[in-house]
């Protein structure tokens, strides 16, 4: 039902960054089905006509591009290696995590293997 809902709202959503305003189609269509429809449509409808796209100003663009262009390119041979080091401590940590969950297996093994009755 949730899934449903989901699909008419996407629906709506569409249709409205199409253009076209199937609100009202909707409503009478699927209201008994979904009680809160009314009110999720109209709270897009209104979405749709606050969110609008915003065009940064020429002034803006061409100040942060001058900016961008102070610096250099960034050289990506120069990027930060990780630490041996760190590395090989992980290697180390799972090995030992590996042998404690081998060791483990065994001994809850050997604890509920059957012992052998002695005729």
């Amino acid at each position: 039902m949730v899934r449903e809902l989901e699909e008419l709202l996407a629906a709506h959503v569409d249709d409205l960054n199409r253009g076209v305003d199937t609100t009202e189609h909707l409503v009478l269509r699927y209201a008994a089905s979904f009680p809160d429809l009314p009110a999720l449509l109209q709270l897009s409808r209104l979405l749709k006509k606050t969110l609008v796209p915003v065009q940064p100003r020429t002034l803006f663009i061409q100040q942060l591009k001058q900016e961008l262009l102070q610096y250099p390119p960034a050289d990506p041979a120069a990027a930060p290696t990780t630490n041996r080091l760190v590395m090989v401590g992980a290697a180390v940590g799972s090995l030992l995590s590996l042998t404690g969950v081998v060791l483990l297996w065994r001994l809850l093994a050997r604890r509920t293997a059957p012992v052998p009755s002695s005729l």
